[in-house]
């Protein structure tokens, strides 16, 4: 059956177990780490317990369901631009040309930003004439 054609209802339970699972997820990740928080801490007001859940565990929790989410849309814009529901950064050497680009700016570039900008430009330098071979020419079709 194409995903298409799946039946509404079924998109809905998944997509409300996946959200179960990951409300549960993170609500476990508050309490689990090197310091030990309890429940009844955080609601009698431990300033310690406090300081560890704002800092720590609700940044962690907050940060990776973004950084998640992210990576979800990338793909998706990945399958999308390339017509190809197996298209990663891994096959157009976007991922090889952030390493080269890290590599470059670690030996030749002071700073932490001189290793973020190399990165970001040689995936762009690789993955440029991806896009150019493999999308198609929208002036031959008219």
């Amino acid at each position: 059956m194409k995903p298409s054609m799946e039946s509404p209802t079924k998109t809905k339970s998944f997509l409300l177990v996946g959200t179960v699972i990951l409300t549960v997820l993170t609500l476990c990740s508050f309490f689990v780490g090197k310091y030990p928080l309890t429940l009844s801490g955080l609601l009698s007001g431990d300033a310690m317990q406090w300081r560890v859940f704002l800092t720590l565990r609700a940044s962690r929790a907050v940060i990776g369901a973004i950084g998640g989410f992210v990576l979800g849309v990338t793909g998706f814009v990945y399958q999308t631009v390339f017509r190809n529901p197996l298209a990663s950064p891994d096959i157009i050497g976007a991922s090889s040309g952030a390493s080269v680009g890290a590599a470059f700016g670690i030996l030749f570039l002071p700073g932490a930003v001189a290793v973020t900008l190399p990165a970001f430009a040689g995936a762009i330098c690789l993955c440029t004439p991806c896009t150019d071979a493999f999308l198609p020419d929208r002036r031959k079709r008219r």
